[in-house]
């Protein structure tokens, strides 16, 4: 009796020691260390597939690897006052603006949506019409009467399916054989789908139709004819979405749609309340004081509104200098595009401030997860760039050796399709931004080295999970 309650307590603390606890230390670092709950946490905060990680050993080490970095890049852009530079303000603003709205969308509009939507489940059989001609190698489009009968010989042959169909033709395998459509290969399955996806026209005839029911009239479009059968016809709502349609995407899909449905609805209310004015007429004013928007008490100037370009300018610094620019353009269309976009952030933040979520657990958590990781990143942006400069001879080189593979468009001659180099002019800020990225790049690469090297990183391979 005694040996079988030595063994039973053996085993037990044989279970307890293999136990995998987030206390684990995974790897260690000069002043640092990562234990499994804090490596769990961070891939969860990249949003990768945390399971698929978790297999496999070598991931796991370049995951720690990268992870370590990244907090030895935070200790020392706070130790050097980066987190308070203004460039980087701009960006962590932005970010804490994105998790609040994510959030807000979350809990607002995802988990209370309360939509019921007529859906039906369509084939079609599509009949495109050749609306131009070739005339000496170039495309001329049809007009007139050589329009009208090109939509006549389609509409003859979609007359001439529908007799079929009339006489018990199978609808698959018509479609299958006549459809001008990528959905002849699944017999002109289109899937589910709700009345705002589809044109008027294609949607006054198809939600008319009960089930197995087909148009016994073609519907006309611009692009061509259409003959539409519906298998299946419901109302969904969000409790009974994944019971009805069995292809995950296509629910993933459709719920996306009629959660932005709801968000736009949302946002209406939001915009139509008696306390806020949009005054789209000033966003182009020359006047600082020129009001653009109220939202309650929040009043919204020209001011704020070139305060909001700059913050943008930080924020997407990388991105320009991609395209070979230094800042945005700032075009009186693009005035208007961002200063709407603002005016929406701010309805939005005054529902989450009413509705405490600026004070919600997740929402300070994710706010901190993503600043940290922009700081991490920007950084070692900042790092990349000490020192980097391009020569006009570097330049030159470049574009000398790869205008053919990297600067070109393509034109048509003759209705053939040829490459034209560009002039070395109109690409130069491009190529000026590659070398940069490339140096950078090589910066960033040593200063890693470096610091693996300096802070002597040791990953425990012992308490890694996986094989």
């Amino acid at each position: 009796m005694k040996r079988c309650i030595v063994l039973v307590v053996a085993l037990f603390a044989l279970s307890i020691m293999g136990c995998k606890s987030d206390s684990d230390i995974l790897a260690s670092y000069k002043d640092g260390t990562i234990t499994r709950g804090e490596f769990h946490n961070w891939i969860d905060a990249k949003q990768w597939a945390r399971e698929s990680i978790l297999k496999n050993k070598k991931q796991q080490k370049d995951k720690l690897t990268m992870m370590a970095i990244e907090k030895i890049a935070i200790q020392k852009a706070r130790d050097e006052g980066f987190d308070t530079s203004p460039d980087f303000q701009a960006v962590a603003e932005m970010a804490t603006e994105s998790q609040l709205m994510k959030l807000l969308y979350t809990k607002e509009i995802k988990d209370k949506a309360n939509f019921e939507e007529p859906a039906i489940k369509i084939r079609h059989i599509f009949l495109k019409v050749r609306d131009f001609k070739i005339q000496n190698g170039k495309r001329i489009p049809l007009a007139g009467k050589e329009l009208t009968q090109a939509f006549s010989r389609a509409k003859q042959k979609a007359s001439m399916i529908i007799e079929e169909l009339g006489k018990g033709g199978d609808f698959g395998k018509l479609a299958e054989k006549y459809s001008d459509d990528f959905s002849k290969k699944k017999g002109g399955d289109i899937g589910y789908v709700v009345r705002d996806m589809l044109l008027p026209e294609y949607a006054d005839a198809a939600f008319k139709l009960q089930e197995e029911e087909f148009t016994k009239e073609p519907v006309v479009t611009p692009k061509g004819l259409y003959i539409i059968k519906v298998d299946e016809n419901d109302v969904i709502t969000p409790e009974n979405i994944d019971d009805i349609i069995e292809d995950k995407v296509q629910v993933k899909r459709l719920k996306n749609r009629l959660y932005r449905k709801t968000a736009q609805k949302y946002l209406d209310d939001l915009t139509n309340k008696d306390d806020v004015v949009f005054n789209e007429k000033n966003v182009t004013s020359r006047n600082n004081d020129a009001v653009v928007f109220k939202v309650g008490e929040k009043v919204y100037t020209i001011a704020d509104l070139e305060k909001r370009i700059e913050m943008y300018n930080k924020r997407f610094k990388q991105r320009l200098q991609r395209a070979g620019k230094d800042r945005i353009d700032a075009t009186d269309e693009k005035k208007v595009a961002i200063a709407n976009n603002t005016f929406k952030f701010e309805l939005l933040k005054r529902e989450a401030v009413k509705k405490g979520i600026v004070d919600d657990p997740d929402y300070i958590k994710n706010v901190k997860n993503r600043q940290d990781l922009l700081l991490a990143r920007e950084y070692m942006n900042h790092i990349g760039s000490k020192g980097v400069t391009v020569t006009p001879k570097e330049m030159i080189a470049e574009y000398n050796n790869n205008k053919n593979e990297r600067y070109y468009t393509i034109v048509k001659t003759n209705g053939k399709r040829t490459k034209k180099v560009e002039p070395f002019s109109k690409v130069k800020g491009r190529i000026e931004a590659l070398i940069k990225r490339k140096k950078q790049a090589e910066n960033i690469r040593e200063w890693r080295e470096q610091i693996l090297e300096e802070y002597k990183l040791n990953i425990d391979e012992s308490e890694l999970e996986g094989e």
